[in-house]
Parts: structure tokens; C-alpha cells; sequence
């Protein structure tokens, strides 16, 4: 019969209620402390690390840089926009990158939609 127990692993060491268990395989690829469970069947050990707290720090860095980036986009069409109605010396402005702006606004707009599909992922993984 199997049974599932709270565990730690550091430096390749499992640790279950502070009692190391050497024989433990670990199923992980990473090589960070971390926190799991520890699967003991019969004469065999697993570890299995819990990877929701990176994925949920890896998903809060993409958001906040898509965020960025979105506010960036929209302050480099409002730029562009006052350089299209600036007079260039005794002539009148000629709006010449405003058509420019539209590609450069709906980029933004994705990049807030997927900003926002990760902020609802994010949610439904805690």
C-alpha cells in the first residue's frame, strides 16, 4: 500500500518529518531546494516536488513585463502623434506616422488580452 507524506528535498537530500530517506528518487529535473511529497510503495521511494510556486513566480514576471510593455507601446503612439502635428518649420505638420499608430495600438491591445488570459491563469493555479 502506498502512502503520501509531506517532504523537503535540499541539495538532493529528501526529507520527510526531518528524517532523511537516501533511497528516495527524485522525479525533478530542478536542482533548488524545494517542497513536495514523498511516495513510499512498499520498498520504493519517490519525491515529487511541488512546482506551482515557480510556475506562479515565472507567470507573475511575464505579466508584469507584458504590462510594461503594453504602457510602453501606448506612450510611443502618444509620442508619435505629437511629432504628427508638430509644424515642421514654416510648414504645416503632415501627419505621416499617425497610420503607423494603428498597428502599434493594436499590438498593445494583444499584448493587454494576454496579459490578461495569464492573470486569469494564474488565479486558477492557486
Amino acid at each position: 500500500m502506498s502512502k503520501a507524506l509531506p517532504a523537503s528535498c535540499a541539495a538532493g537530500v529528501v526529507l520527510t518529518g526531518g528524517i532523511p530517506v537516501p533511497s528516495a528518487e527524485i522525479l525533478s529535473s530542478g536542482v533548488g531546494p524545494s517542497s513536495g511529497v514523498l511516495i513510499l510503495d512498499e520498498d520504493e521511494a519517490f519525491y515529487i516536488p511541488d512546482t506551482t510556486p515557480d510556475l506562479d513566480t515565472t507567470l507573475a514576471q511575464i505579466i508584469t513585463a507584458l504590462t510594461q510593455v503594453s504602457q510602453a507601446l501606448a506612450q510611443t503612439v502618444l509620442a508619435l502623434n505629437v511629432l504628427d502635428n508638430k509644424p515642421l518649420g514654416a510648414l504645416p505638420p503632415v501627419p505621416a506616422v499617425t497610420a503607423n499608430s494603428t498597428a502599434i495600438t493594436a499590438a498593445a491591445a494583444a499584448v493587454t488580452a494576454a496579459t490578461a488570459q495569464l492573470t486569469v491563469l494564474k488565479a486558477i493555479l492557486k
